[in-house]
């Protein structure tokens, strides 16, 4: 992580980007409920389009990957997009987890129940669909509910959920996307993750 953000710092004083801010909130983002990013996290006041190539500059070097938020799940997907709500996951899972502290680390390789995996897991799933070249956004909305991401898979929308802990039975935006006809989905992925003993 270190090498990374010695790297930031030449871009930045060359083109005044904001790269290791962003790129040291992402883990913080991540870890909350609604795991888009919000640009105030990085600096108050700032609007998407004054930072707008701060992320696609760290998207373009590989070191993370957004997923962009959808306003509704019908292909297209990238005619639904909406440039400026996403989320953002590194591109190494190795890279979150460099950022937590000793405890949690040791947490993780002790396999520990009570901690919050949801951030990590979602981490690894989007770093493998992206490892296999898959464009993936997000749908949230009050009405249905949040899908964690959206695919175009053998020329069909296809909703993936990632699950962990108690309630990895609930699916709830799952259905309300599958029963609603406007949106014709057929498939669904559910993905649950624990730590295994």
């Amino acid at each position: 992580m270190h090498l990374y953000e010695q790297d930031f710092t030449k871009y930045e004083d060359k083109y005044r980007l904001m790269l290791k801010e962003i790129y040291t909130t992402m883990a913080s983002e991540l870890n909350k409920r609604n795991k888009r990013f919000k640009l105030n996290s990085v600096k108050t006041g700032i609007s998407y389009d004054r930072i707008k190539n701060d992320f696609l500059w760290l998207k373009d070097a590989g070191v993370a990957l957004p997923v962009y938020n959808i306003e509704e799940p019908k292909q297209p997907l990238l005619l639904n997009t909406q440039r400026s709500l996403f989320k953002l996951f590194y591109s190494d899972v190795g890279l979150l987890t460099s950022l937590y502290s000793d405890i949690v680390k040791m947490k993780i390789l002790n396999k520990d129940k009570d901690i919050n995996n949801g951030a990590l897991f979602e981490n690894v799933i989007a770093q493998e669909l992206a490892a296999h070249h898959v464009d993936l956004y997000y749908y949230n909305s009050k009405k249905f509910g949040e899908l964690d991401f959206v695919c175009e898979l053998d020329g069909e929308v296809v909703p993936i959920e990632v699950k962990s802990g108690k309630d990895y039975k609930k699916h709830s935006a799952l259905e309300n996307v599958l029963h609603e006809a406007i949106f014709d989905i057929h498939r669904a992925i559910s993905y649950r993750m624990e730590m295994l003993k």
